[in-house]
């Protein structure tokens, strides 16, 4: 295992713990990407989410994305839209396991029979 550093100790605490520098400086790249893509937030808040779907993301991407990009006016119709249309694309297993992070992070609670594996 690689030796770890106390600087890289410092970071990685402050991504645990939430460090609101850390944040702030994870934010900042965010809207820096934003005005270098050229796409209005939307429209890259859609792709960002696009891109979490297709590599099988974990919840807490969901989350972070889902919650800024309803910031950049995205609407949950949007989002399931963006389903519908990369499904040919990424397949139904992705799909299902997308819905089922968006029902997490918007605390929708899934009944067992509700759901079933593609």
């Amino acid at each position: 295992m690689a030796k770890v550093t106390p600087e890289q100790e410092k970071k990685l605490k402050s991504l645990l713990k939430h460090d609101e520098e850390m944040i702030e400086t994870l934010t900042d790249i965010q809207v820096m990407n934003v005005e270098k893509s050229g796409l209005d937030p939307r429209t890259h808040a859609l792709c960002r989410f696009a891109s979490l779907v297709s590599v099988d993301a974990p919840v807490v991407s969901y989350a972070w994305h889902i919650a800024t990009a309803y910031e950049s006016g995205v609407t949950l119709d949007d989002v399931i839209g963006v389903l519908v249309a990369l499904a040919p694309s990424v397949g139904m297993t992705r799909i299902v396991a997308a819905a089922t992070k968006l029902a997490i992070v918007h605390d929708i609670e899934i009944e067992e029979g509700e759901w079933r594996a593609a």
